[in-house]
């Protein structure tokens, strides 16, 4: 998450603020973005957010694992689970600040055509405080609000007993003080099988993915251009039953960003799940990214068609720690 400045002072006479404005808002909100958060380069980073709060509480492990997230995580587990129909929302929460507080919500939902098709839809948006803008008399002249939000569709093909692949595309807008669109896309395979070690059943499943590529956004008039946060993904999960109704949970996940505005690309993260007669549910994790490493926790719960997950992200800075919160049906 981005943390603006909670002032901009705009030294110009009267009669070219309204021309100069918008050019001048975008420019300092470059600035600040560019220069907080060890690297975070622009608001398209919410195109990376983990809004599904089970594998938020591991780590981020989002490829492999997940629940009623999939569009934003991995679709192809949809595609293997026994729901025809789901619906979930999730939301995000950062501390408050003295400008106010950001949130991250995000709807989706999906259906099963066939056991082998499924088509899925979602919207994401985040919204951030109010940027007040004053000028050199120290009147406030208005106040801009920056967001950015998603239409997205995505679609899971099984195509043999172990395989799955999904593909996923979105228009995005941000607003920043000008206003940009695009679109994006993400693709990826999922294998999936099992094998016994000491006589216990153990499934795994593994999804390599290629994630938000497409075309940069360009804002305003001066076409101020911002890459799309693509990235190679490689996750899993290894499921391991013991007992009568107990079950643990290892995943993982790592990846390499290949837009070349950052240094450090290689990101990753591992979670465990201890799971208890499919109804209660307790996680912890540990994520790595270039701007922000977090251990995370979570607790989840199932009865019948309806789930709840809750997940804490704690960074190292505690302005950008996050409460998640995620519910989800299934039928």
């Amino acid at each position: 998450m981005v943390k603006y400045s909670s002032r901009i002072l705009l030294r110009t006479k009267p009669k070219e603020m309204n021309r100069l404005f918008w050019i001048f808002i975008f420019v300092i909100l470059g600035i600040a973005q560019s220069s907080y958060a060890q690297g975070i380069l622009s608001s398209l980073e919410f195109l990376q957010y983990n809004p599904d709060a089970k594998s938020a509480g591991m780590g981020n492990t989002y490829l492999g694992n997940g629940r009623g997230m999939y569009l934003y995580g991995d679709p192809s587990v949809f595609g293997r689970n026994e729901d025809r129909l789901f619906a979930s929302y999730s939301l995000a929460v950062l501390p408050k600040n003295a400008l106010g507080m950001t949130l991250y919500n995000s709807f989706s939902a999906g259906y099963k055509f066939q056991p082998n098709w499924s088509i899925m839809a979602g919207f994401r948006m985040q919204t951030n405080p109010s940027i007040p803008i004053i000028d050199n008399s120290g009147f406030e002249l208005g106040k801009v609000k920056p967001n950015d939000w998603s239409i997205d569709f995505g679609s899971s093909v099984g195509l043999s007993e172990h395989w799955q692949s999904f593909v996923m595309g979105s228009f995005i807008h941000s607003y920043q003080g000008l206003n940009a669109s695009g679109v994006a896309f993400s693709l990826g395979a999922n294998y999936a099988n099992d094998f016994s070690l000491s006589q216990l059943p153990i499934q795994y499943s593994c999804t390599l993915a290629l994630s938000n590529f497409g075309w940069g956004l360009k804002y305003g008039k001066d076409k101020k251009k911002v890459e799309l946060p693509f990235a190679a993904e490689l996750g899993g999960k290894l499921d391991v039953p013991f007992l009568a109704n107990h079950k643990v949970s290892i995943a993982g996940i790592m990846g390499y960003e290949l837009r070349t505005s950052i240094t450090n690309r290689l990101f990753g993260g591992v979670g465990l799940e201890y799971e208890f007669m499919k109804f209660a549910s307790l996680r912890a994790g540990y994520h790595h990214r270039n701007y922000m490493n977090s251990f995370t926790f979570g607790i989840g719960g199932h009865y019948k068609f309806i789930a709840l997950d809750l997940a804490y992200i704690m960074t190292q800075k505690n302005e950008f720690n996050q409460l998640r919160v995620g519910m989800s049906f299934g039928f």
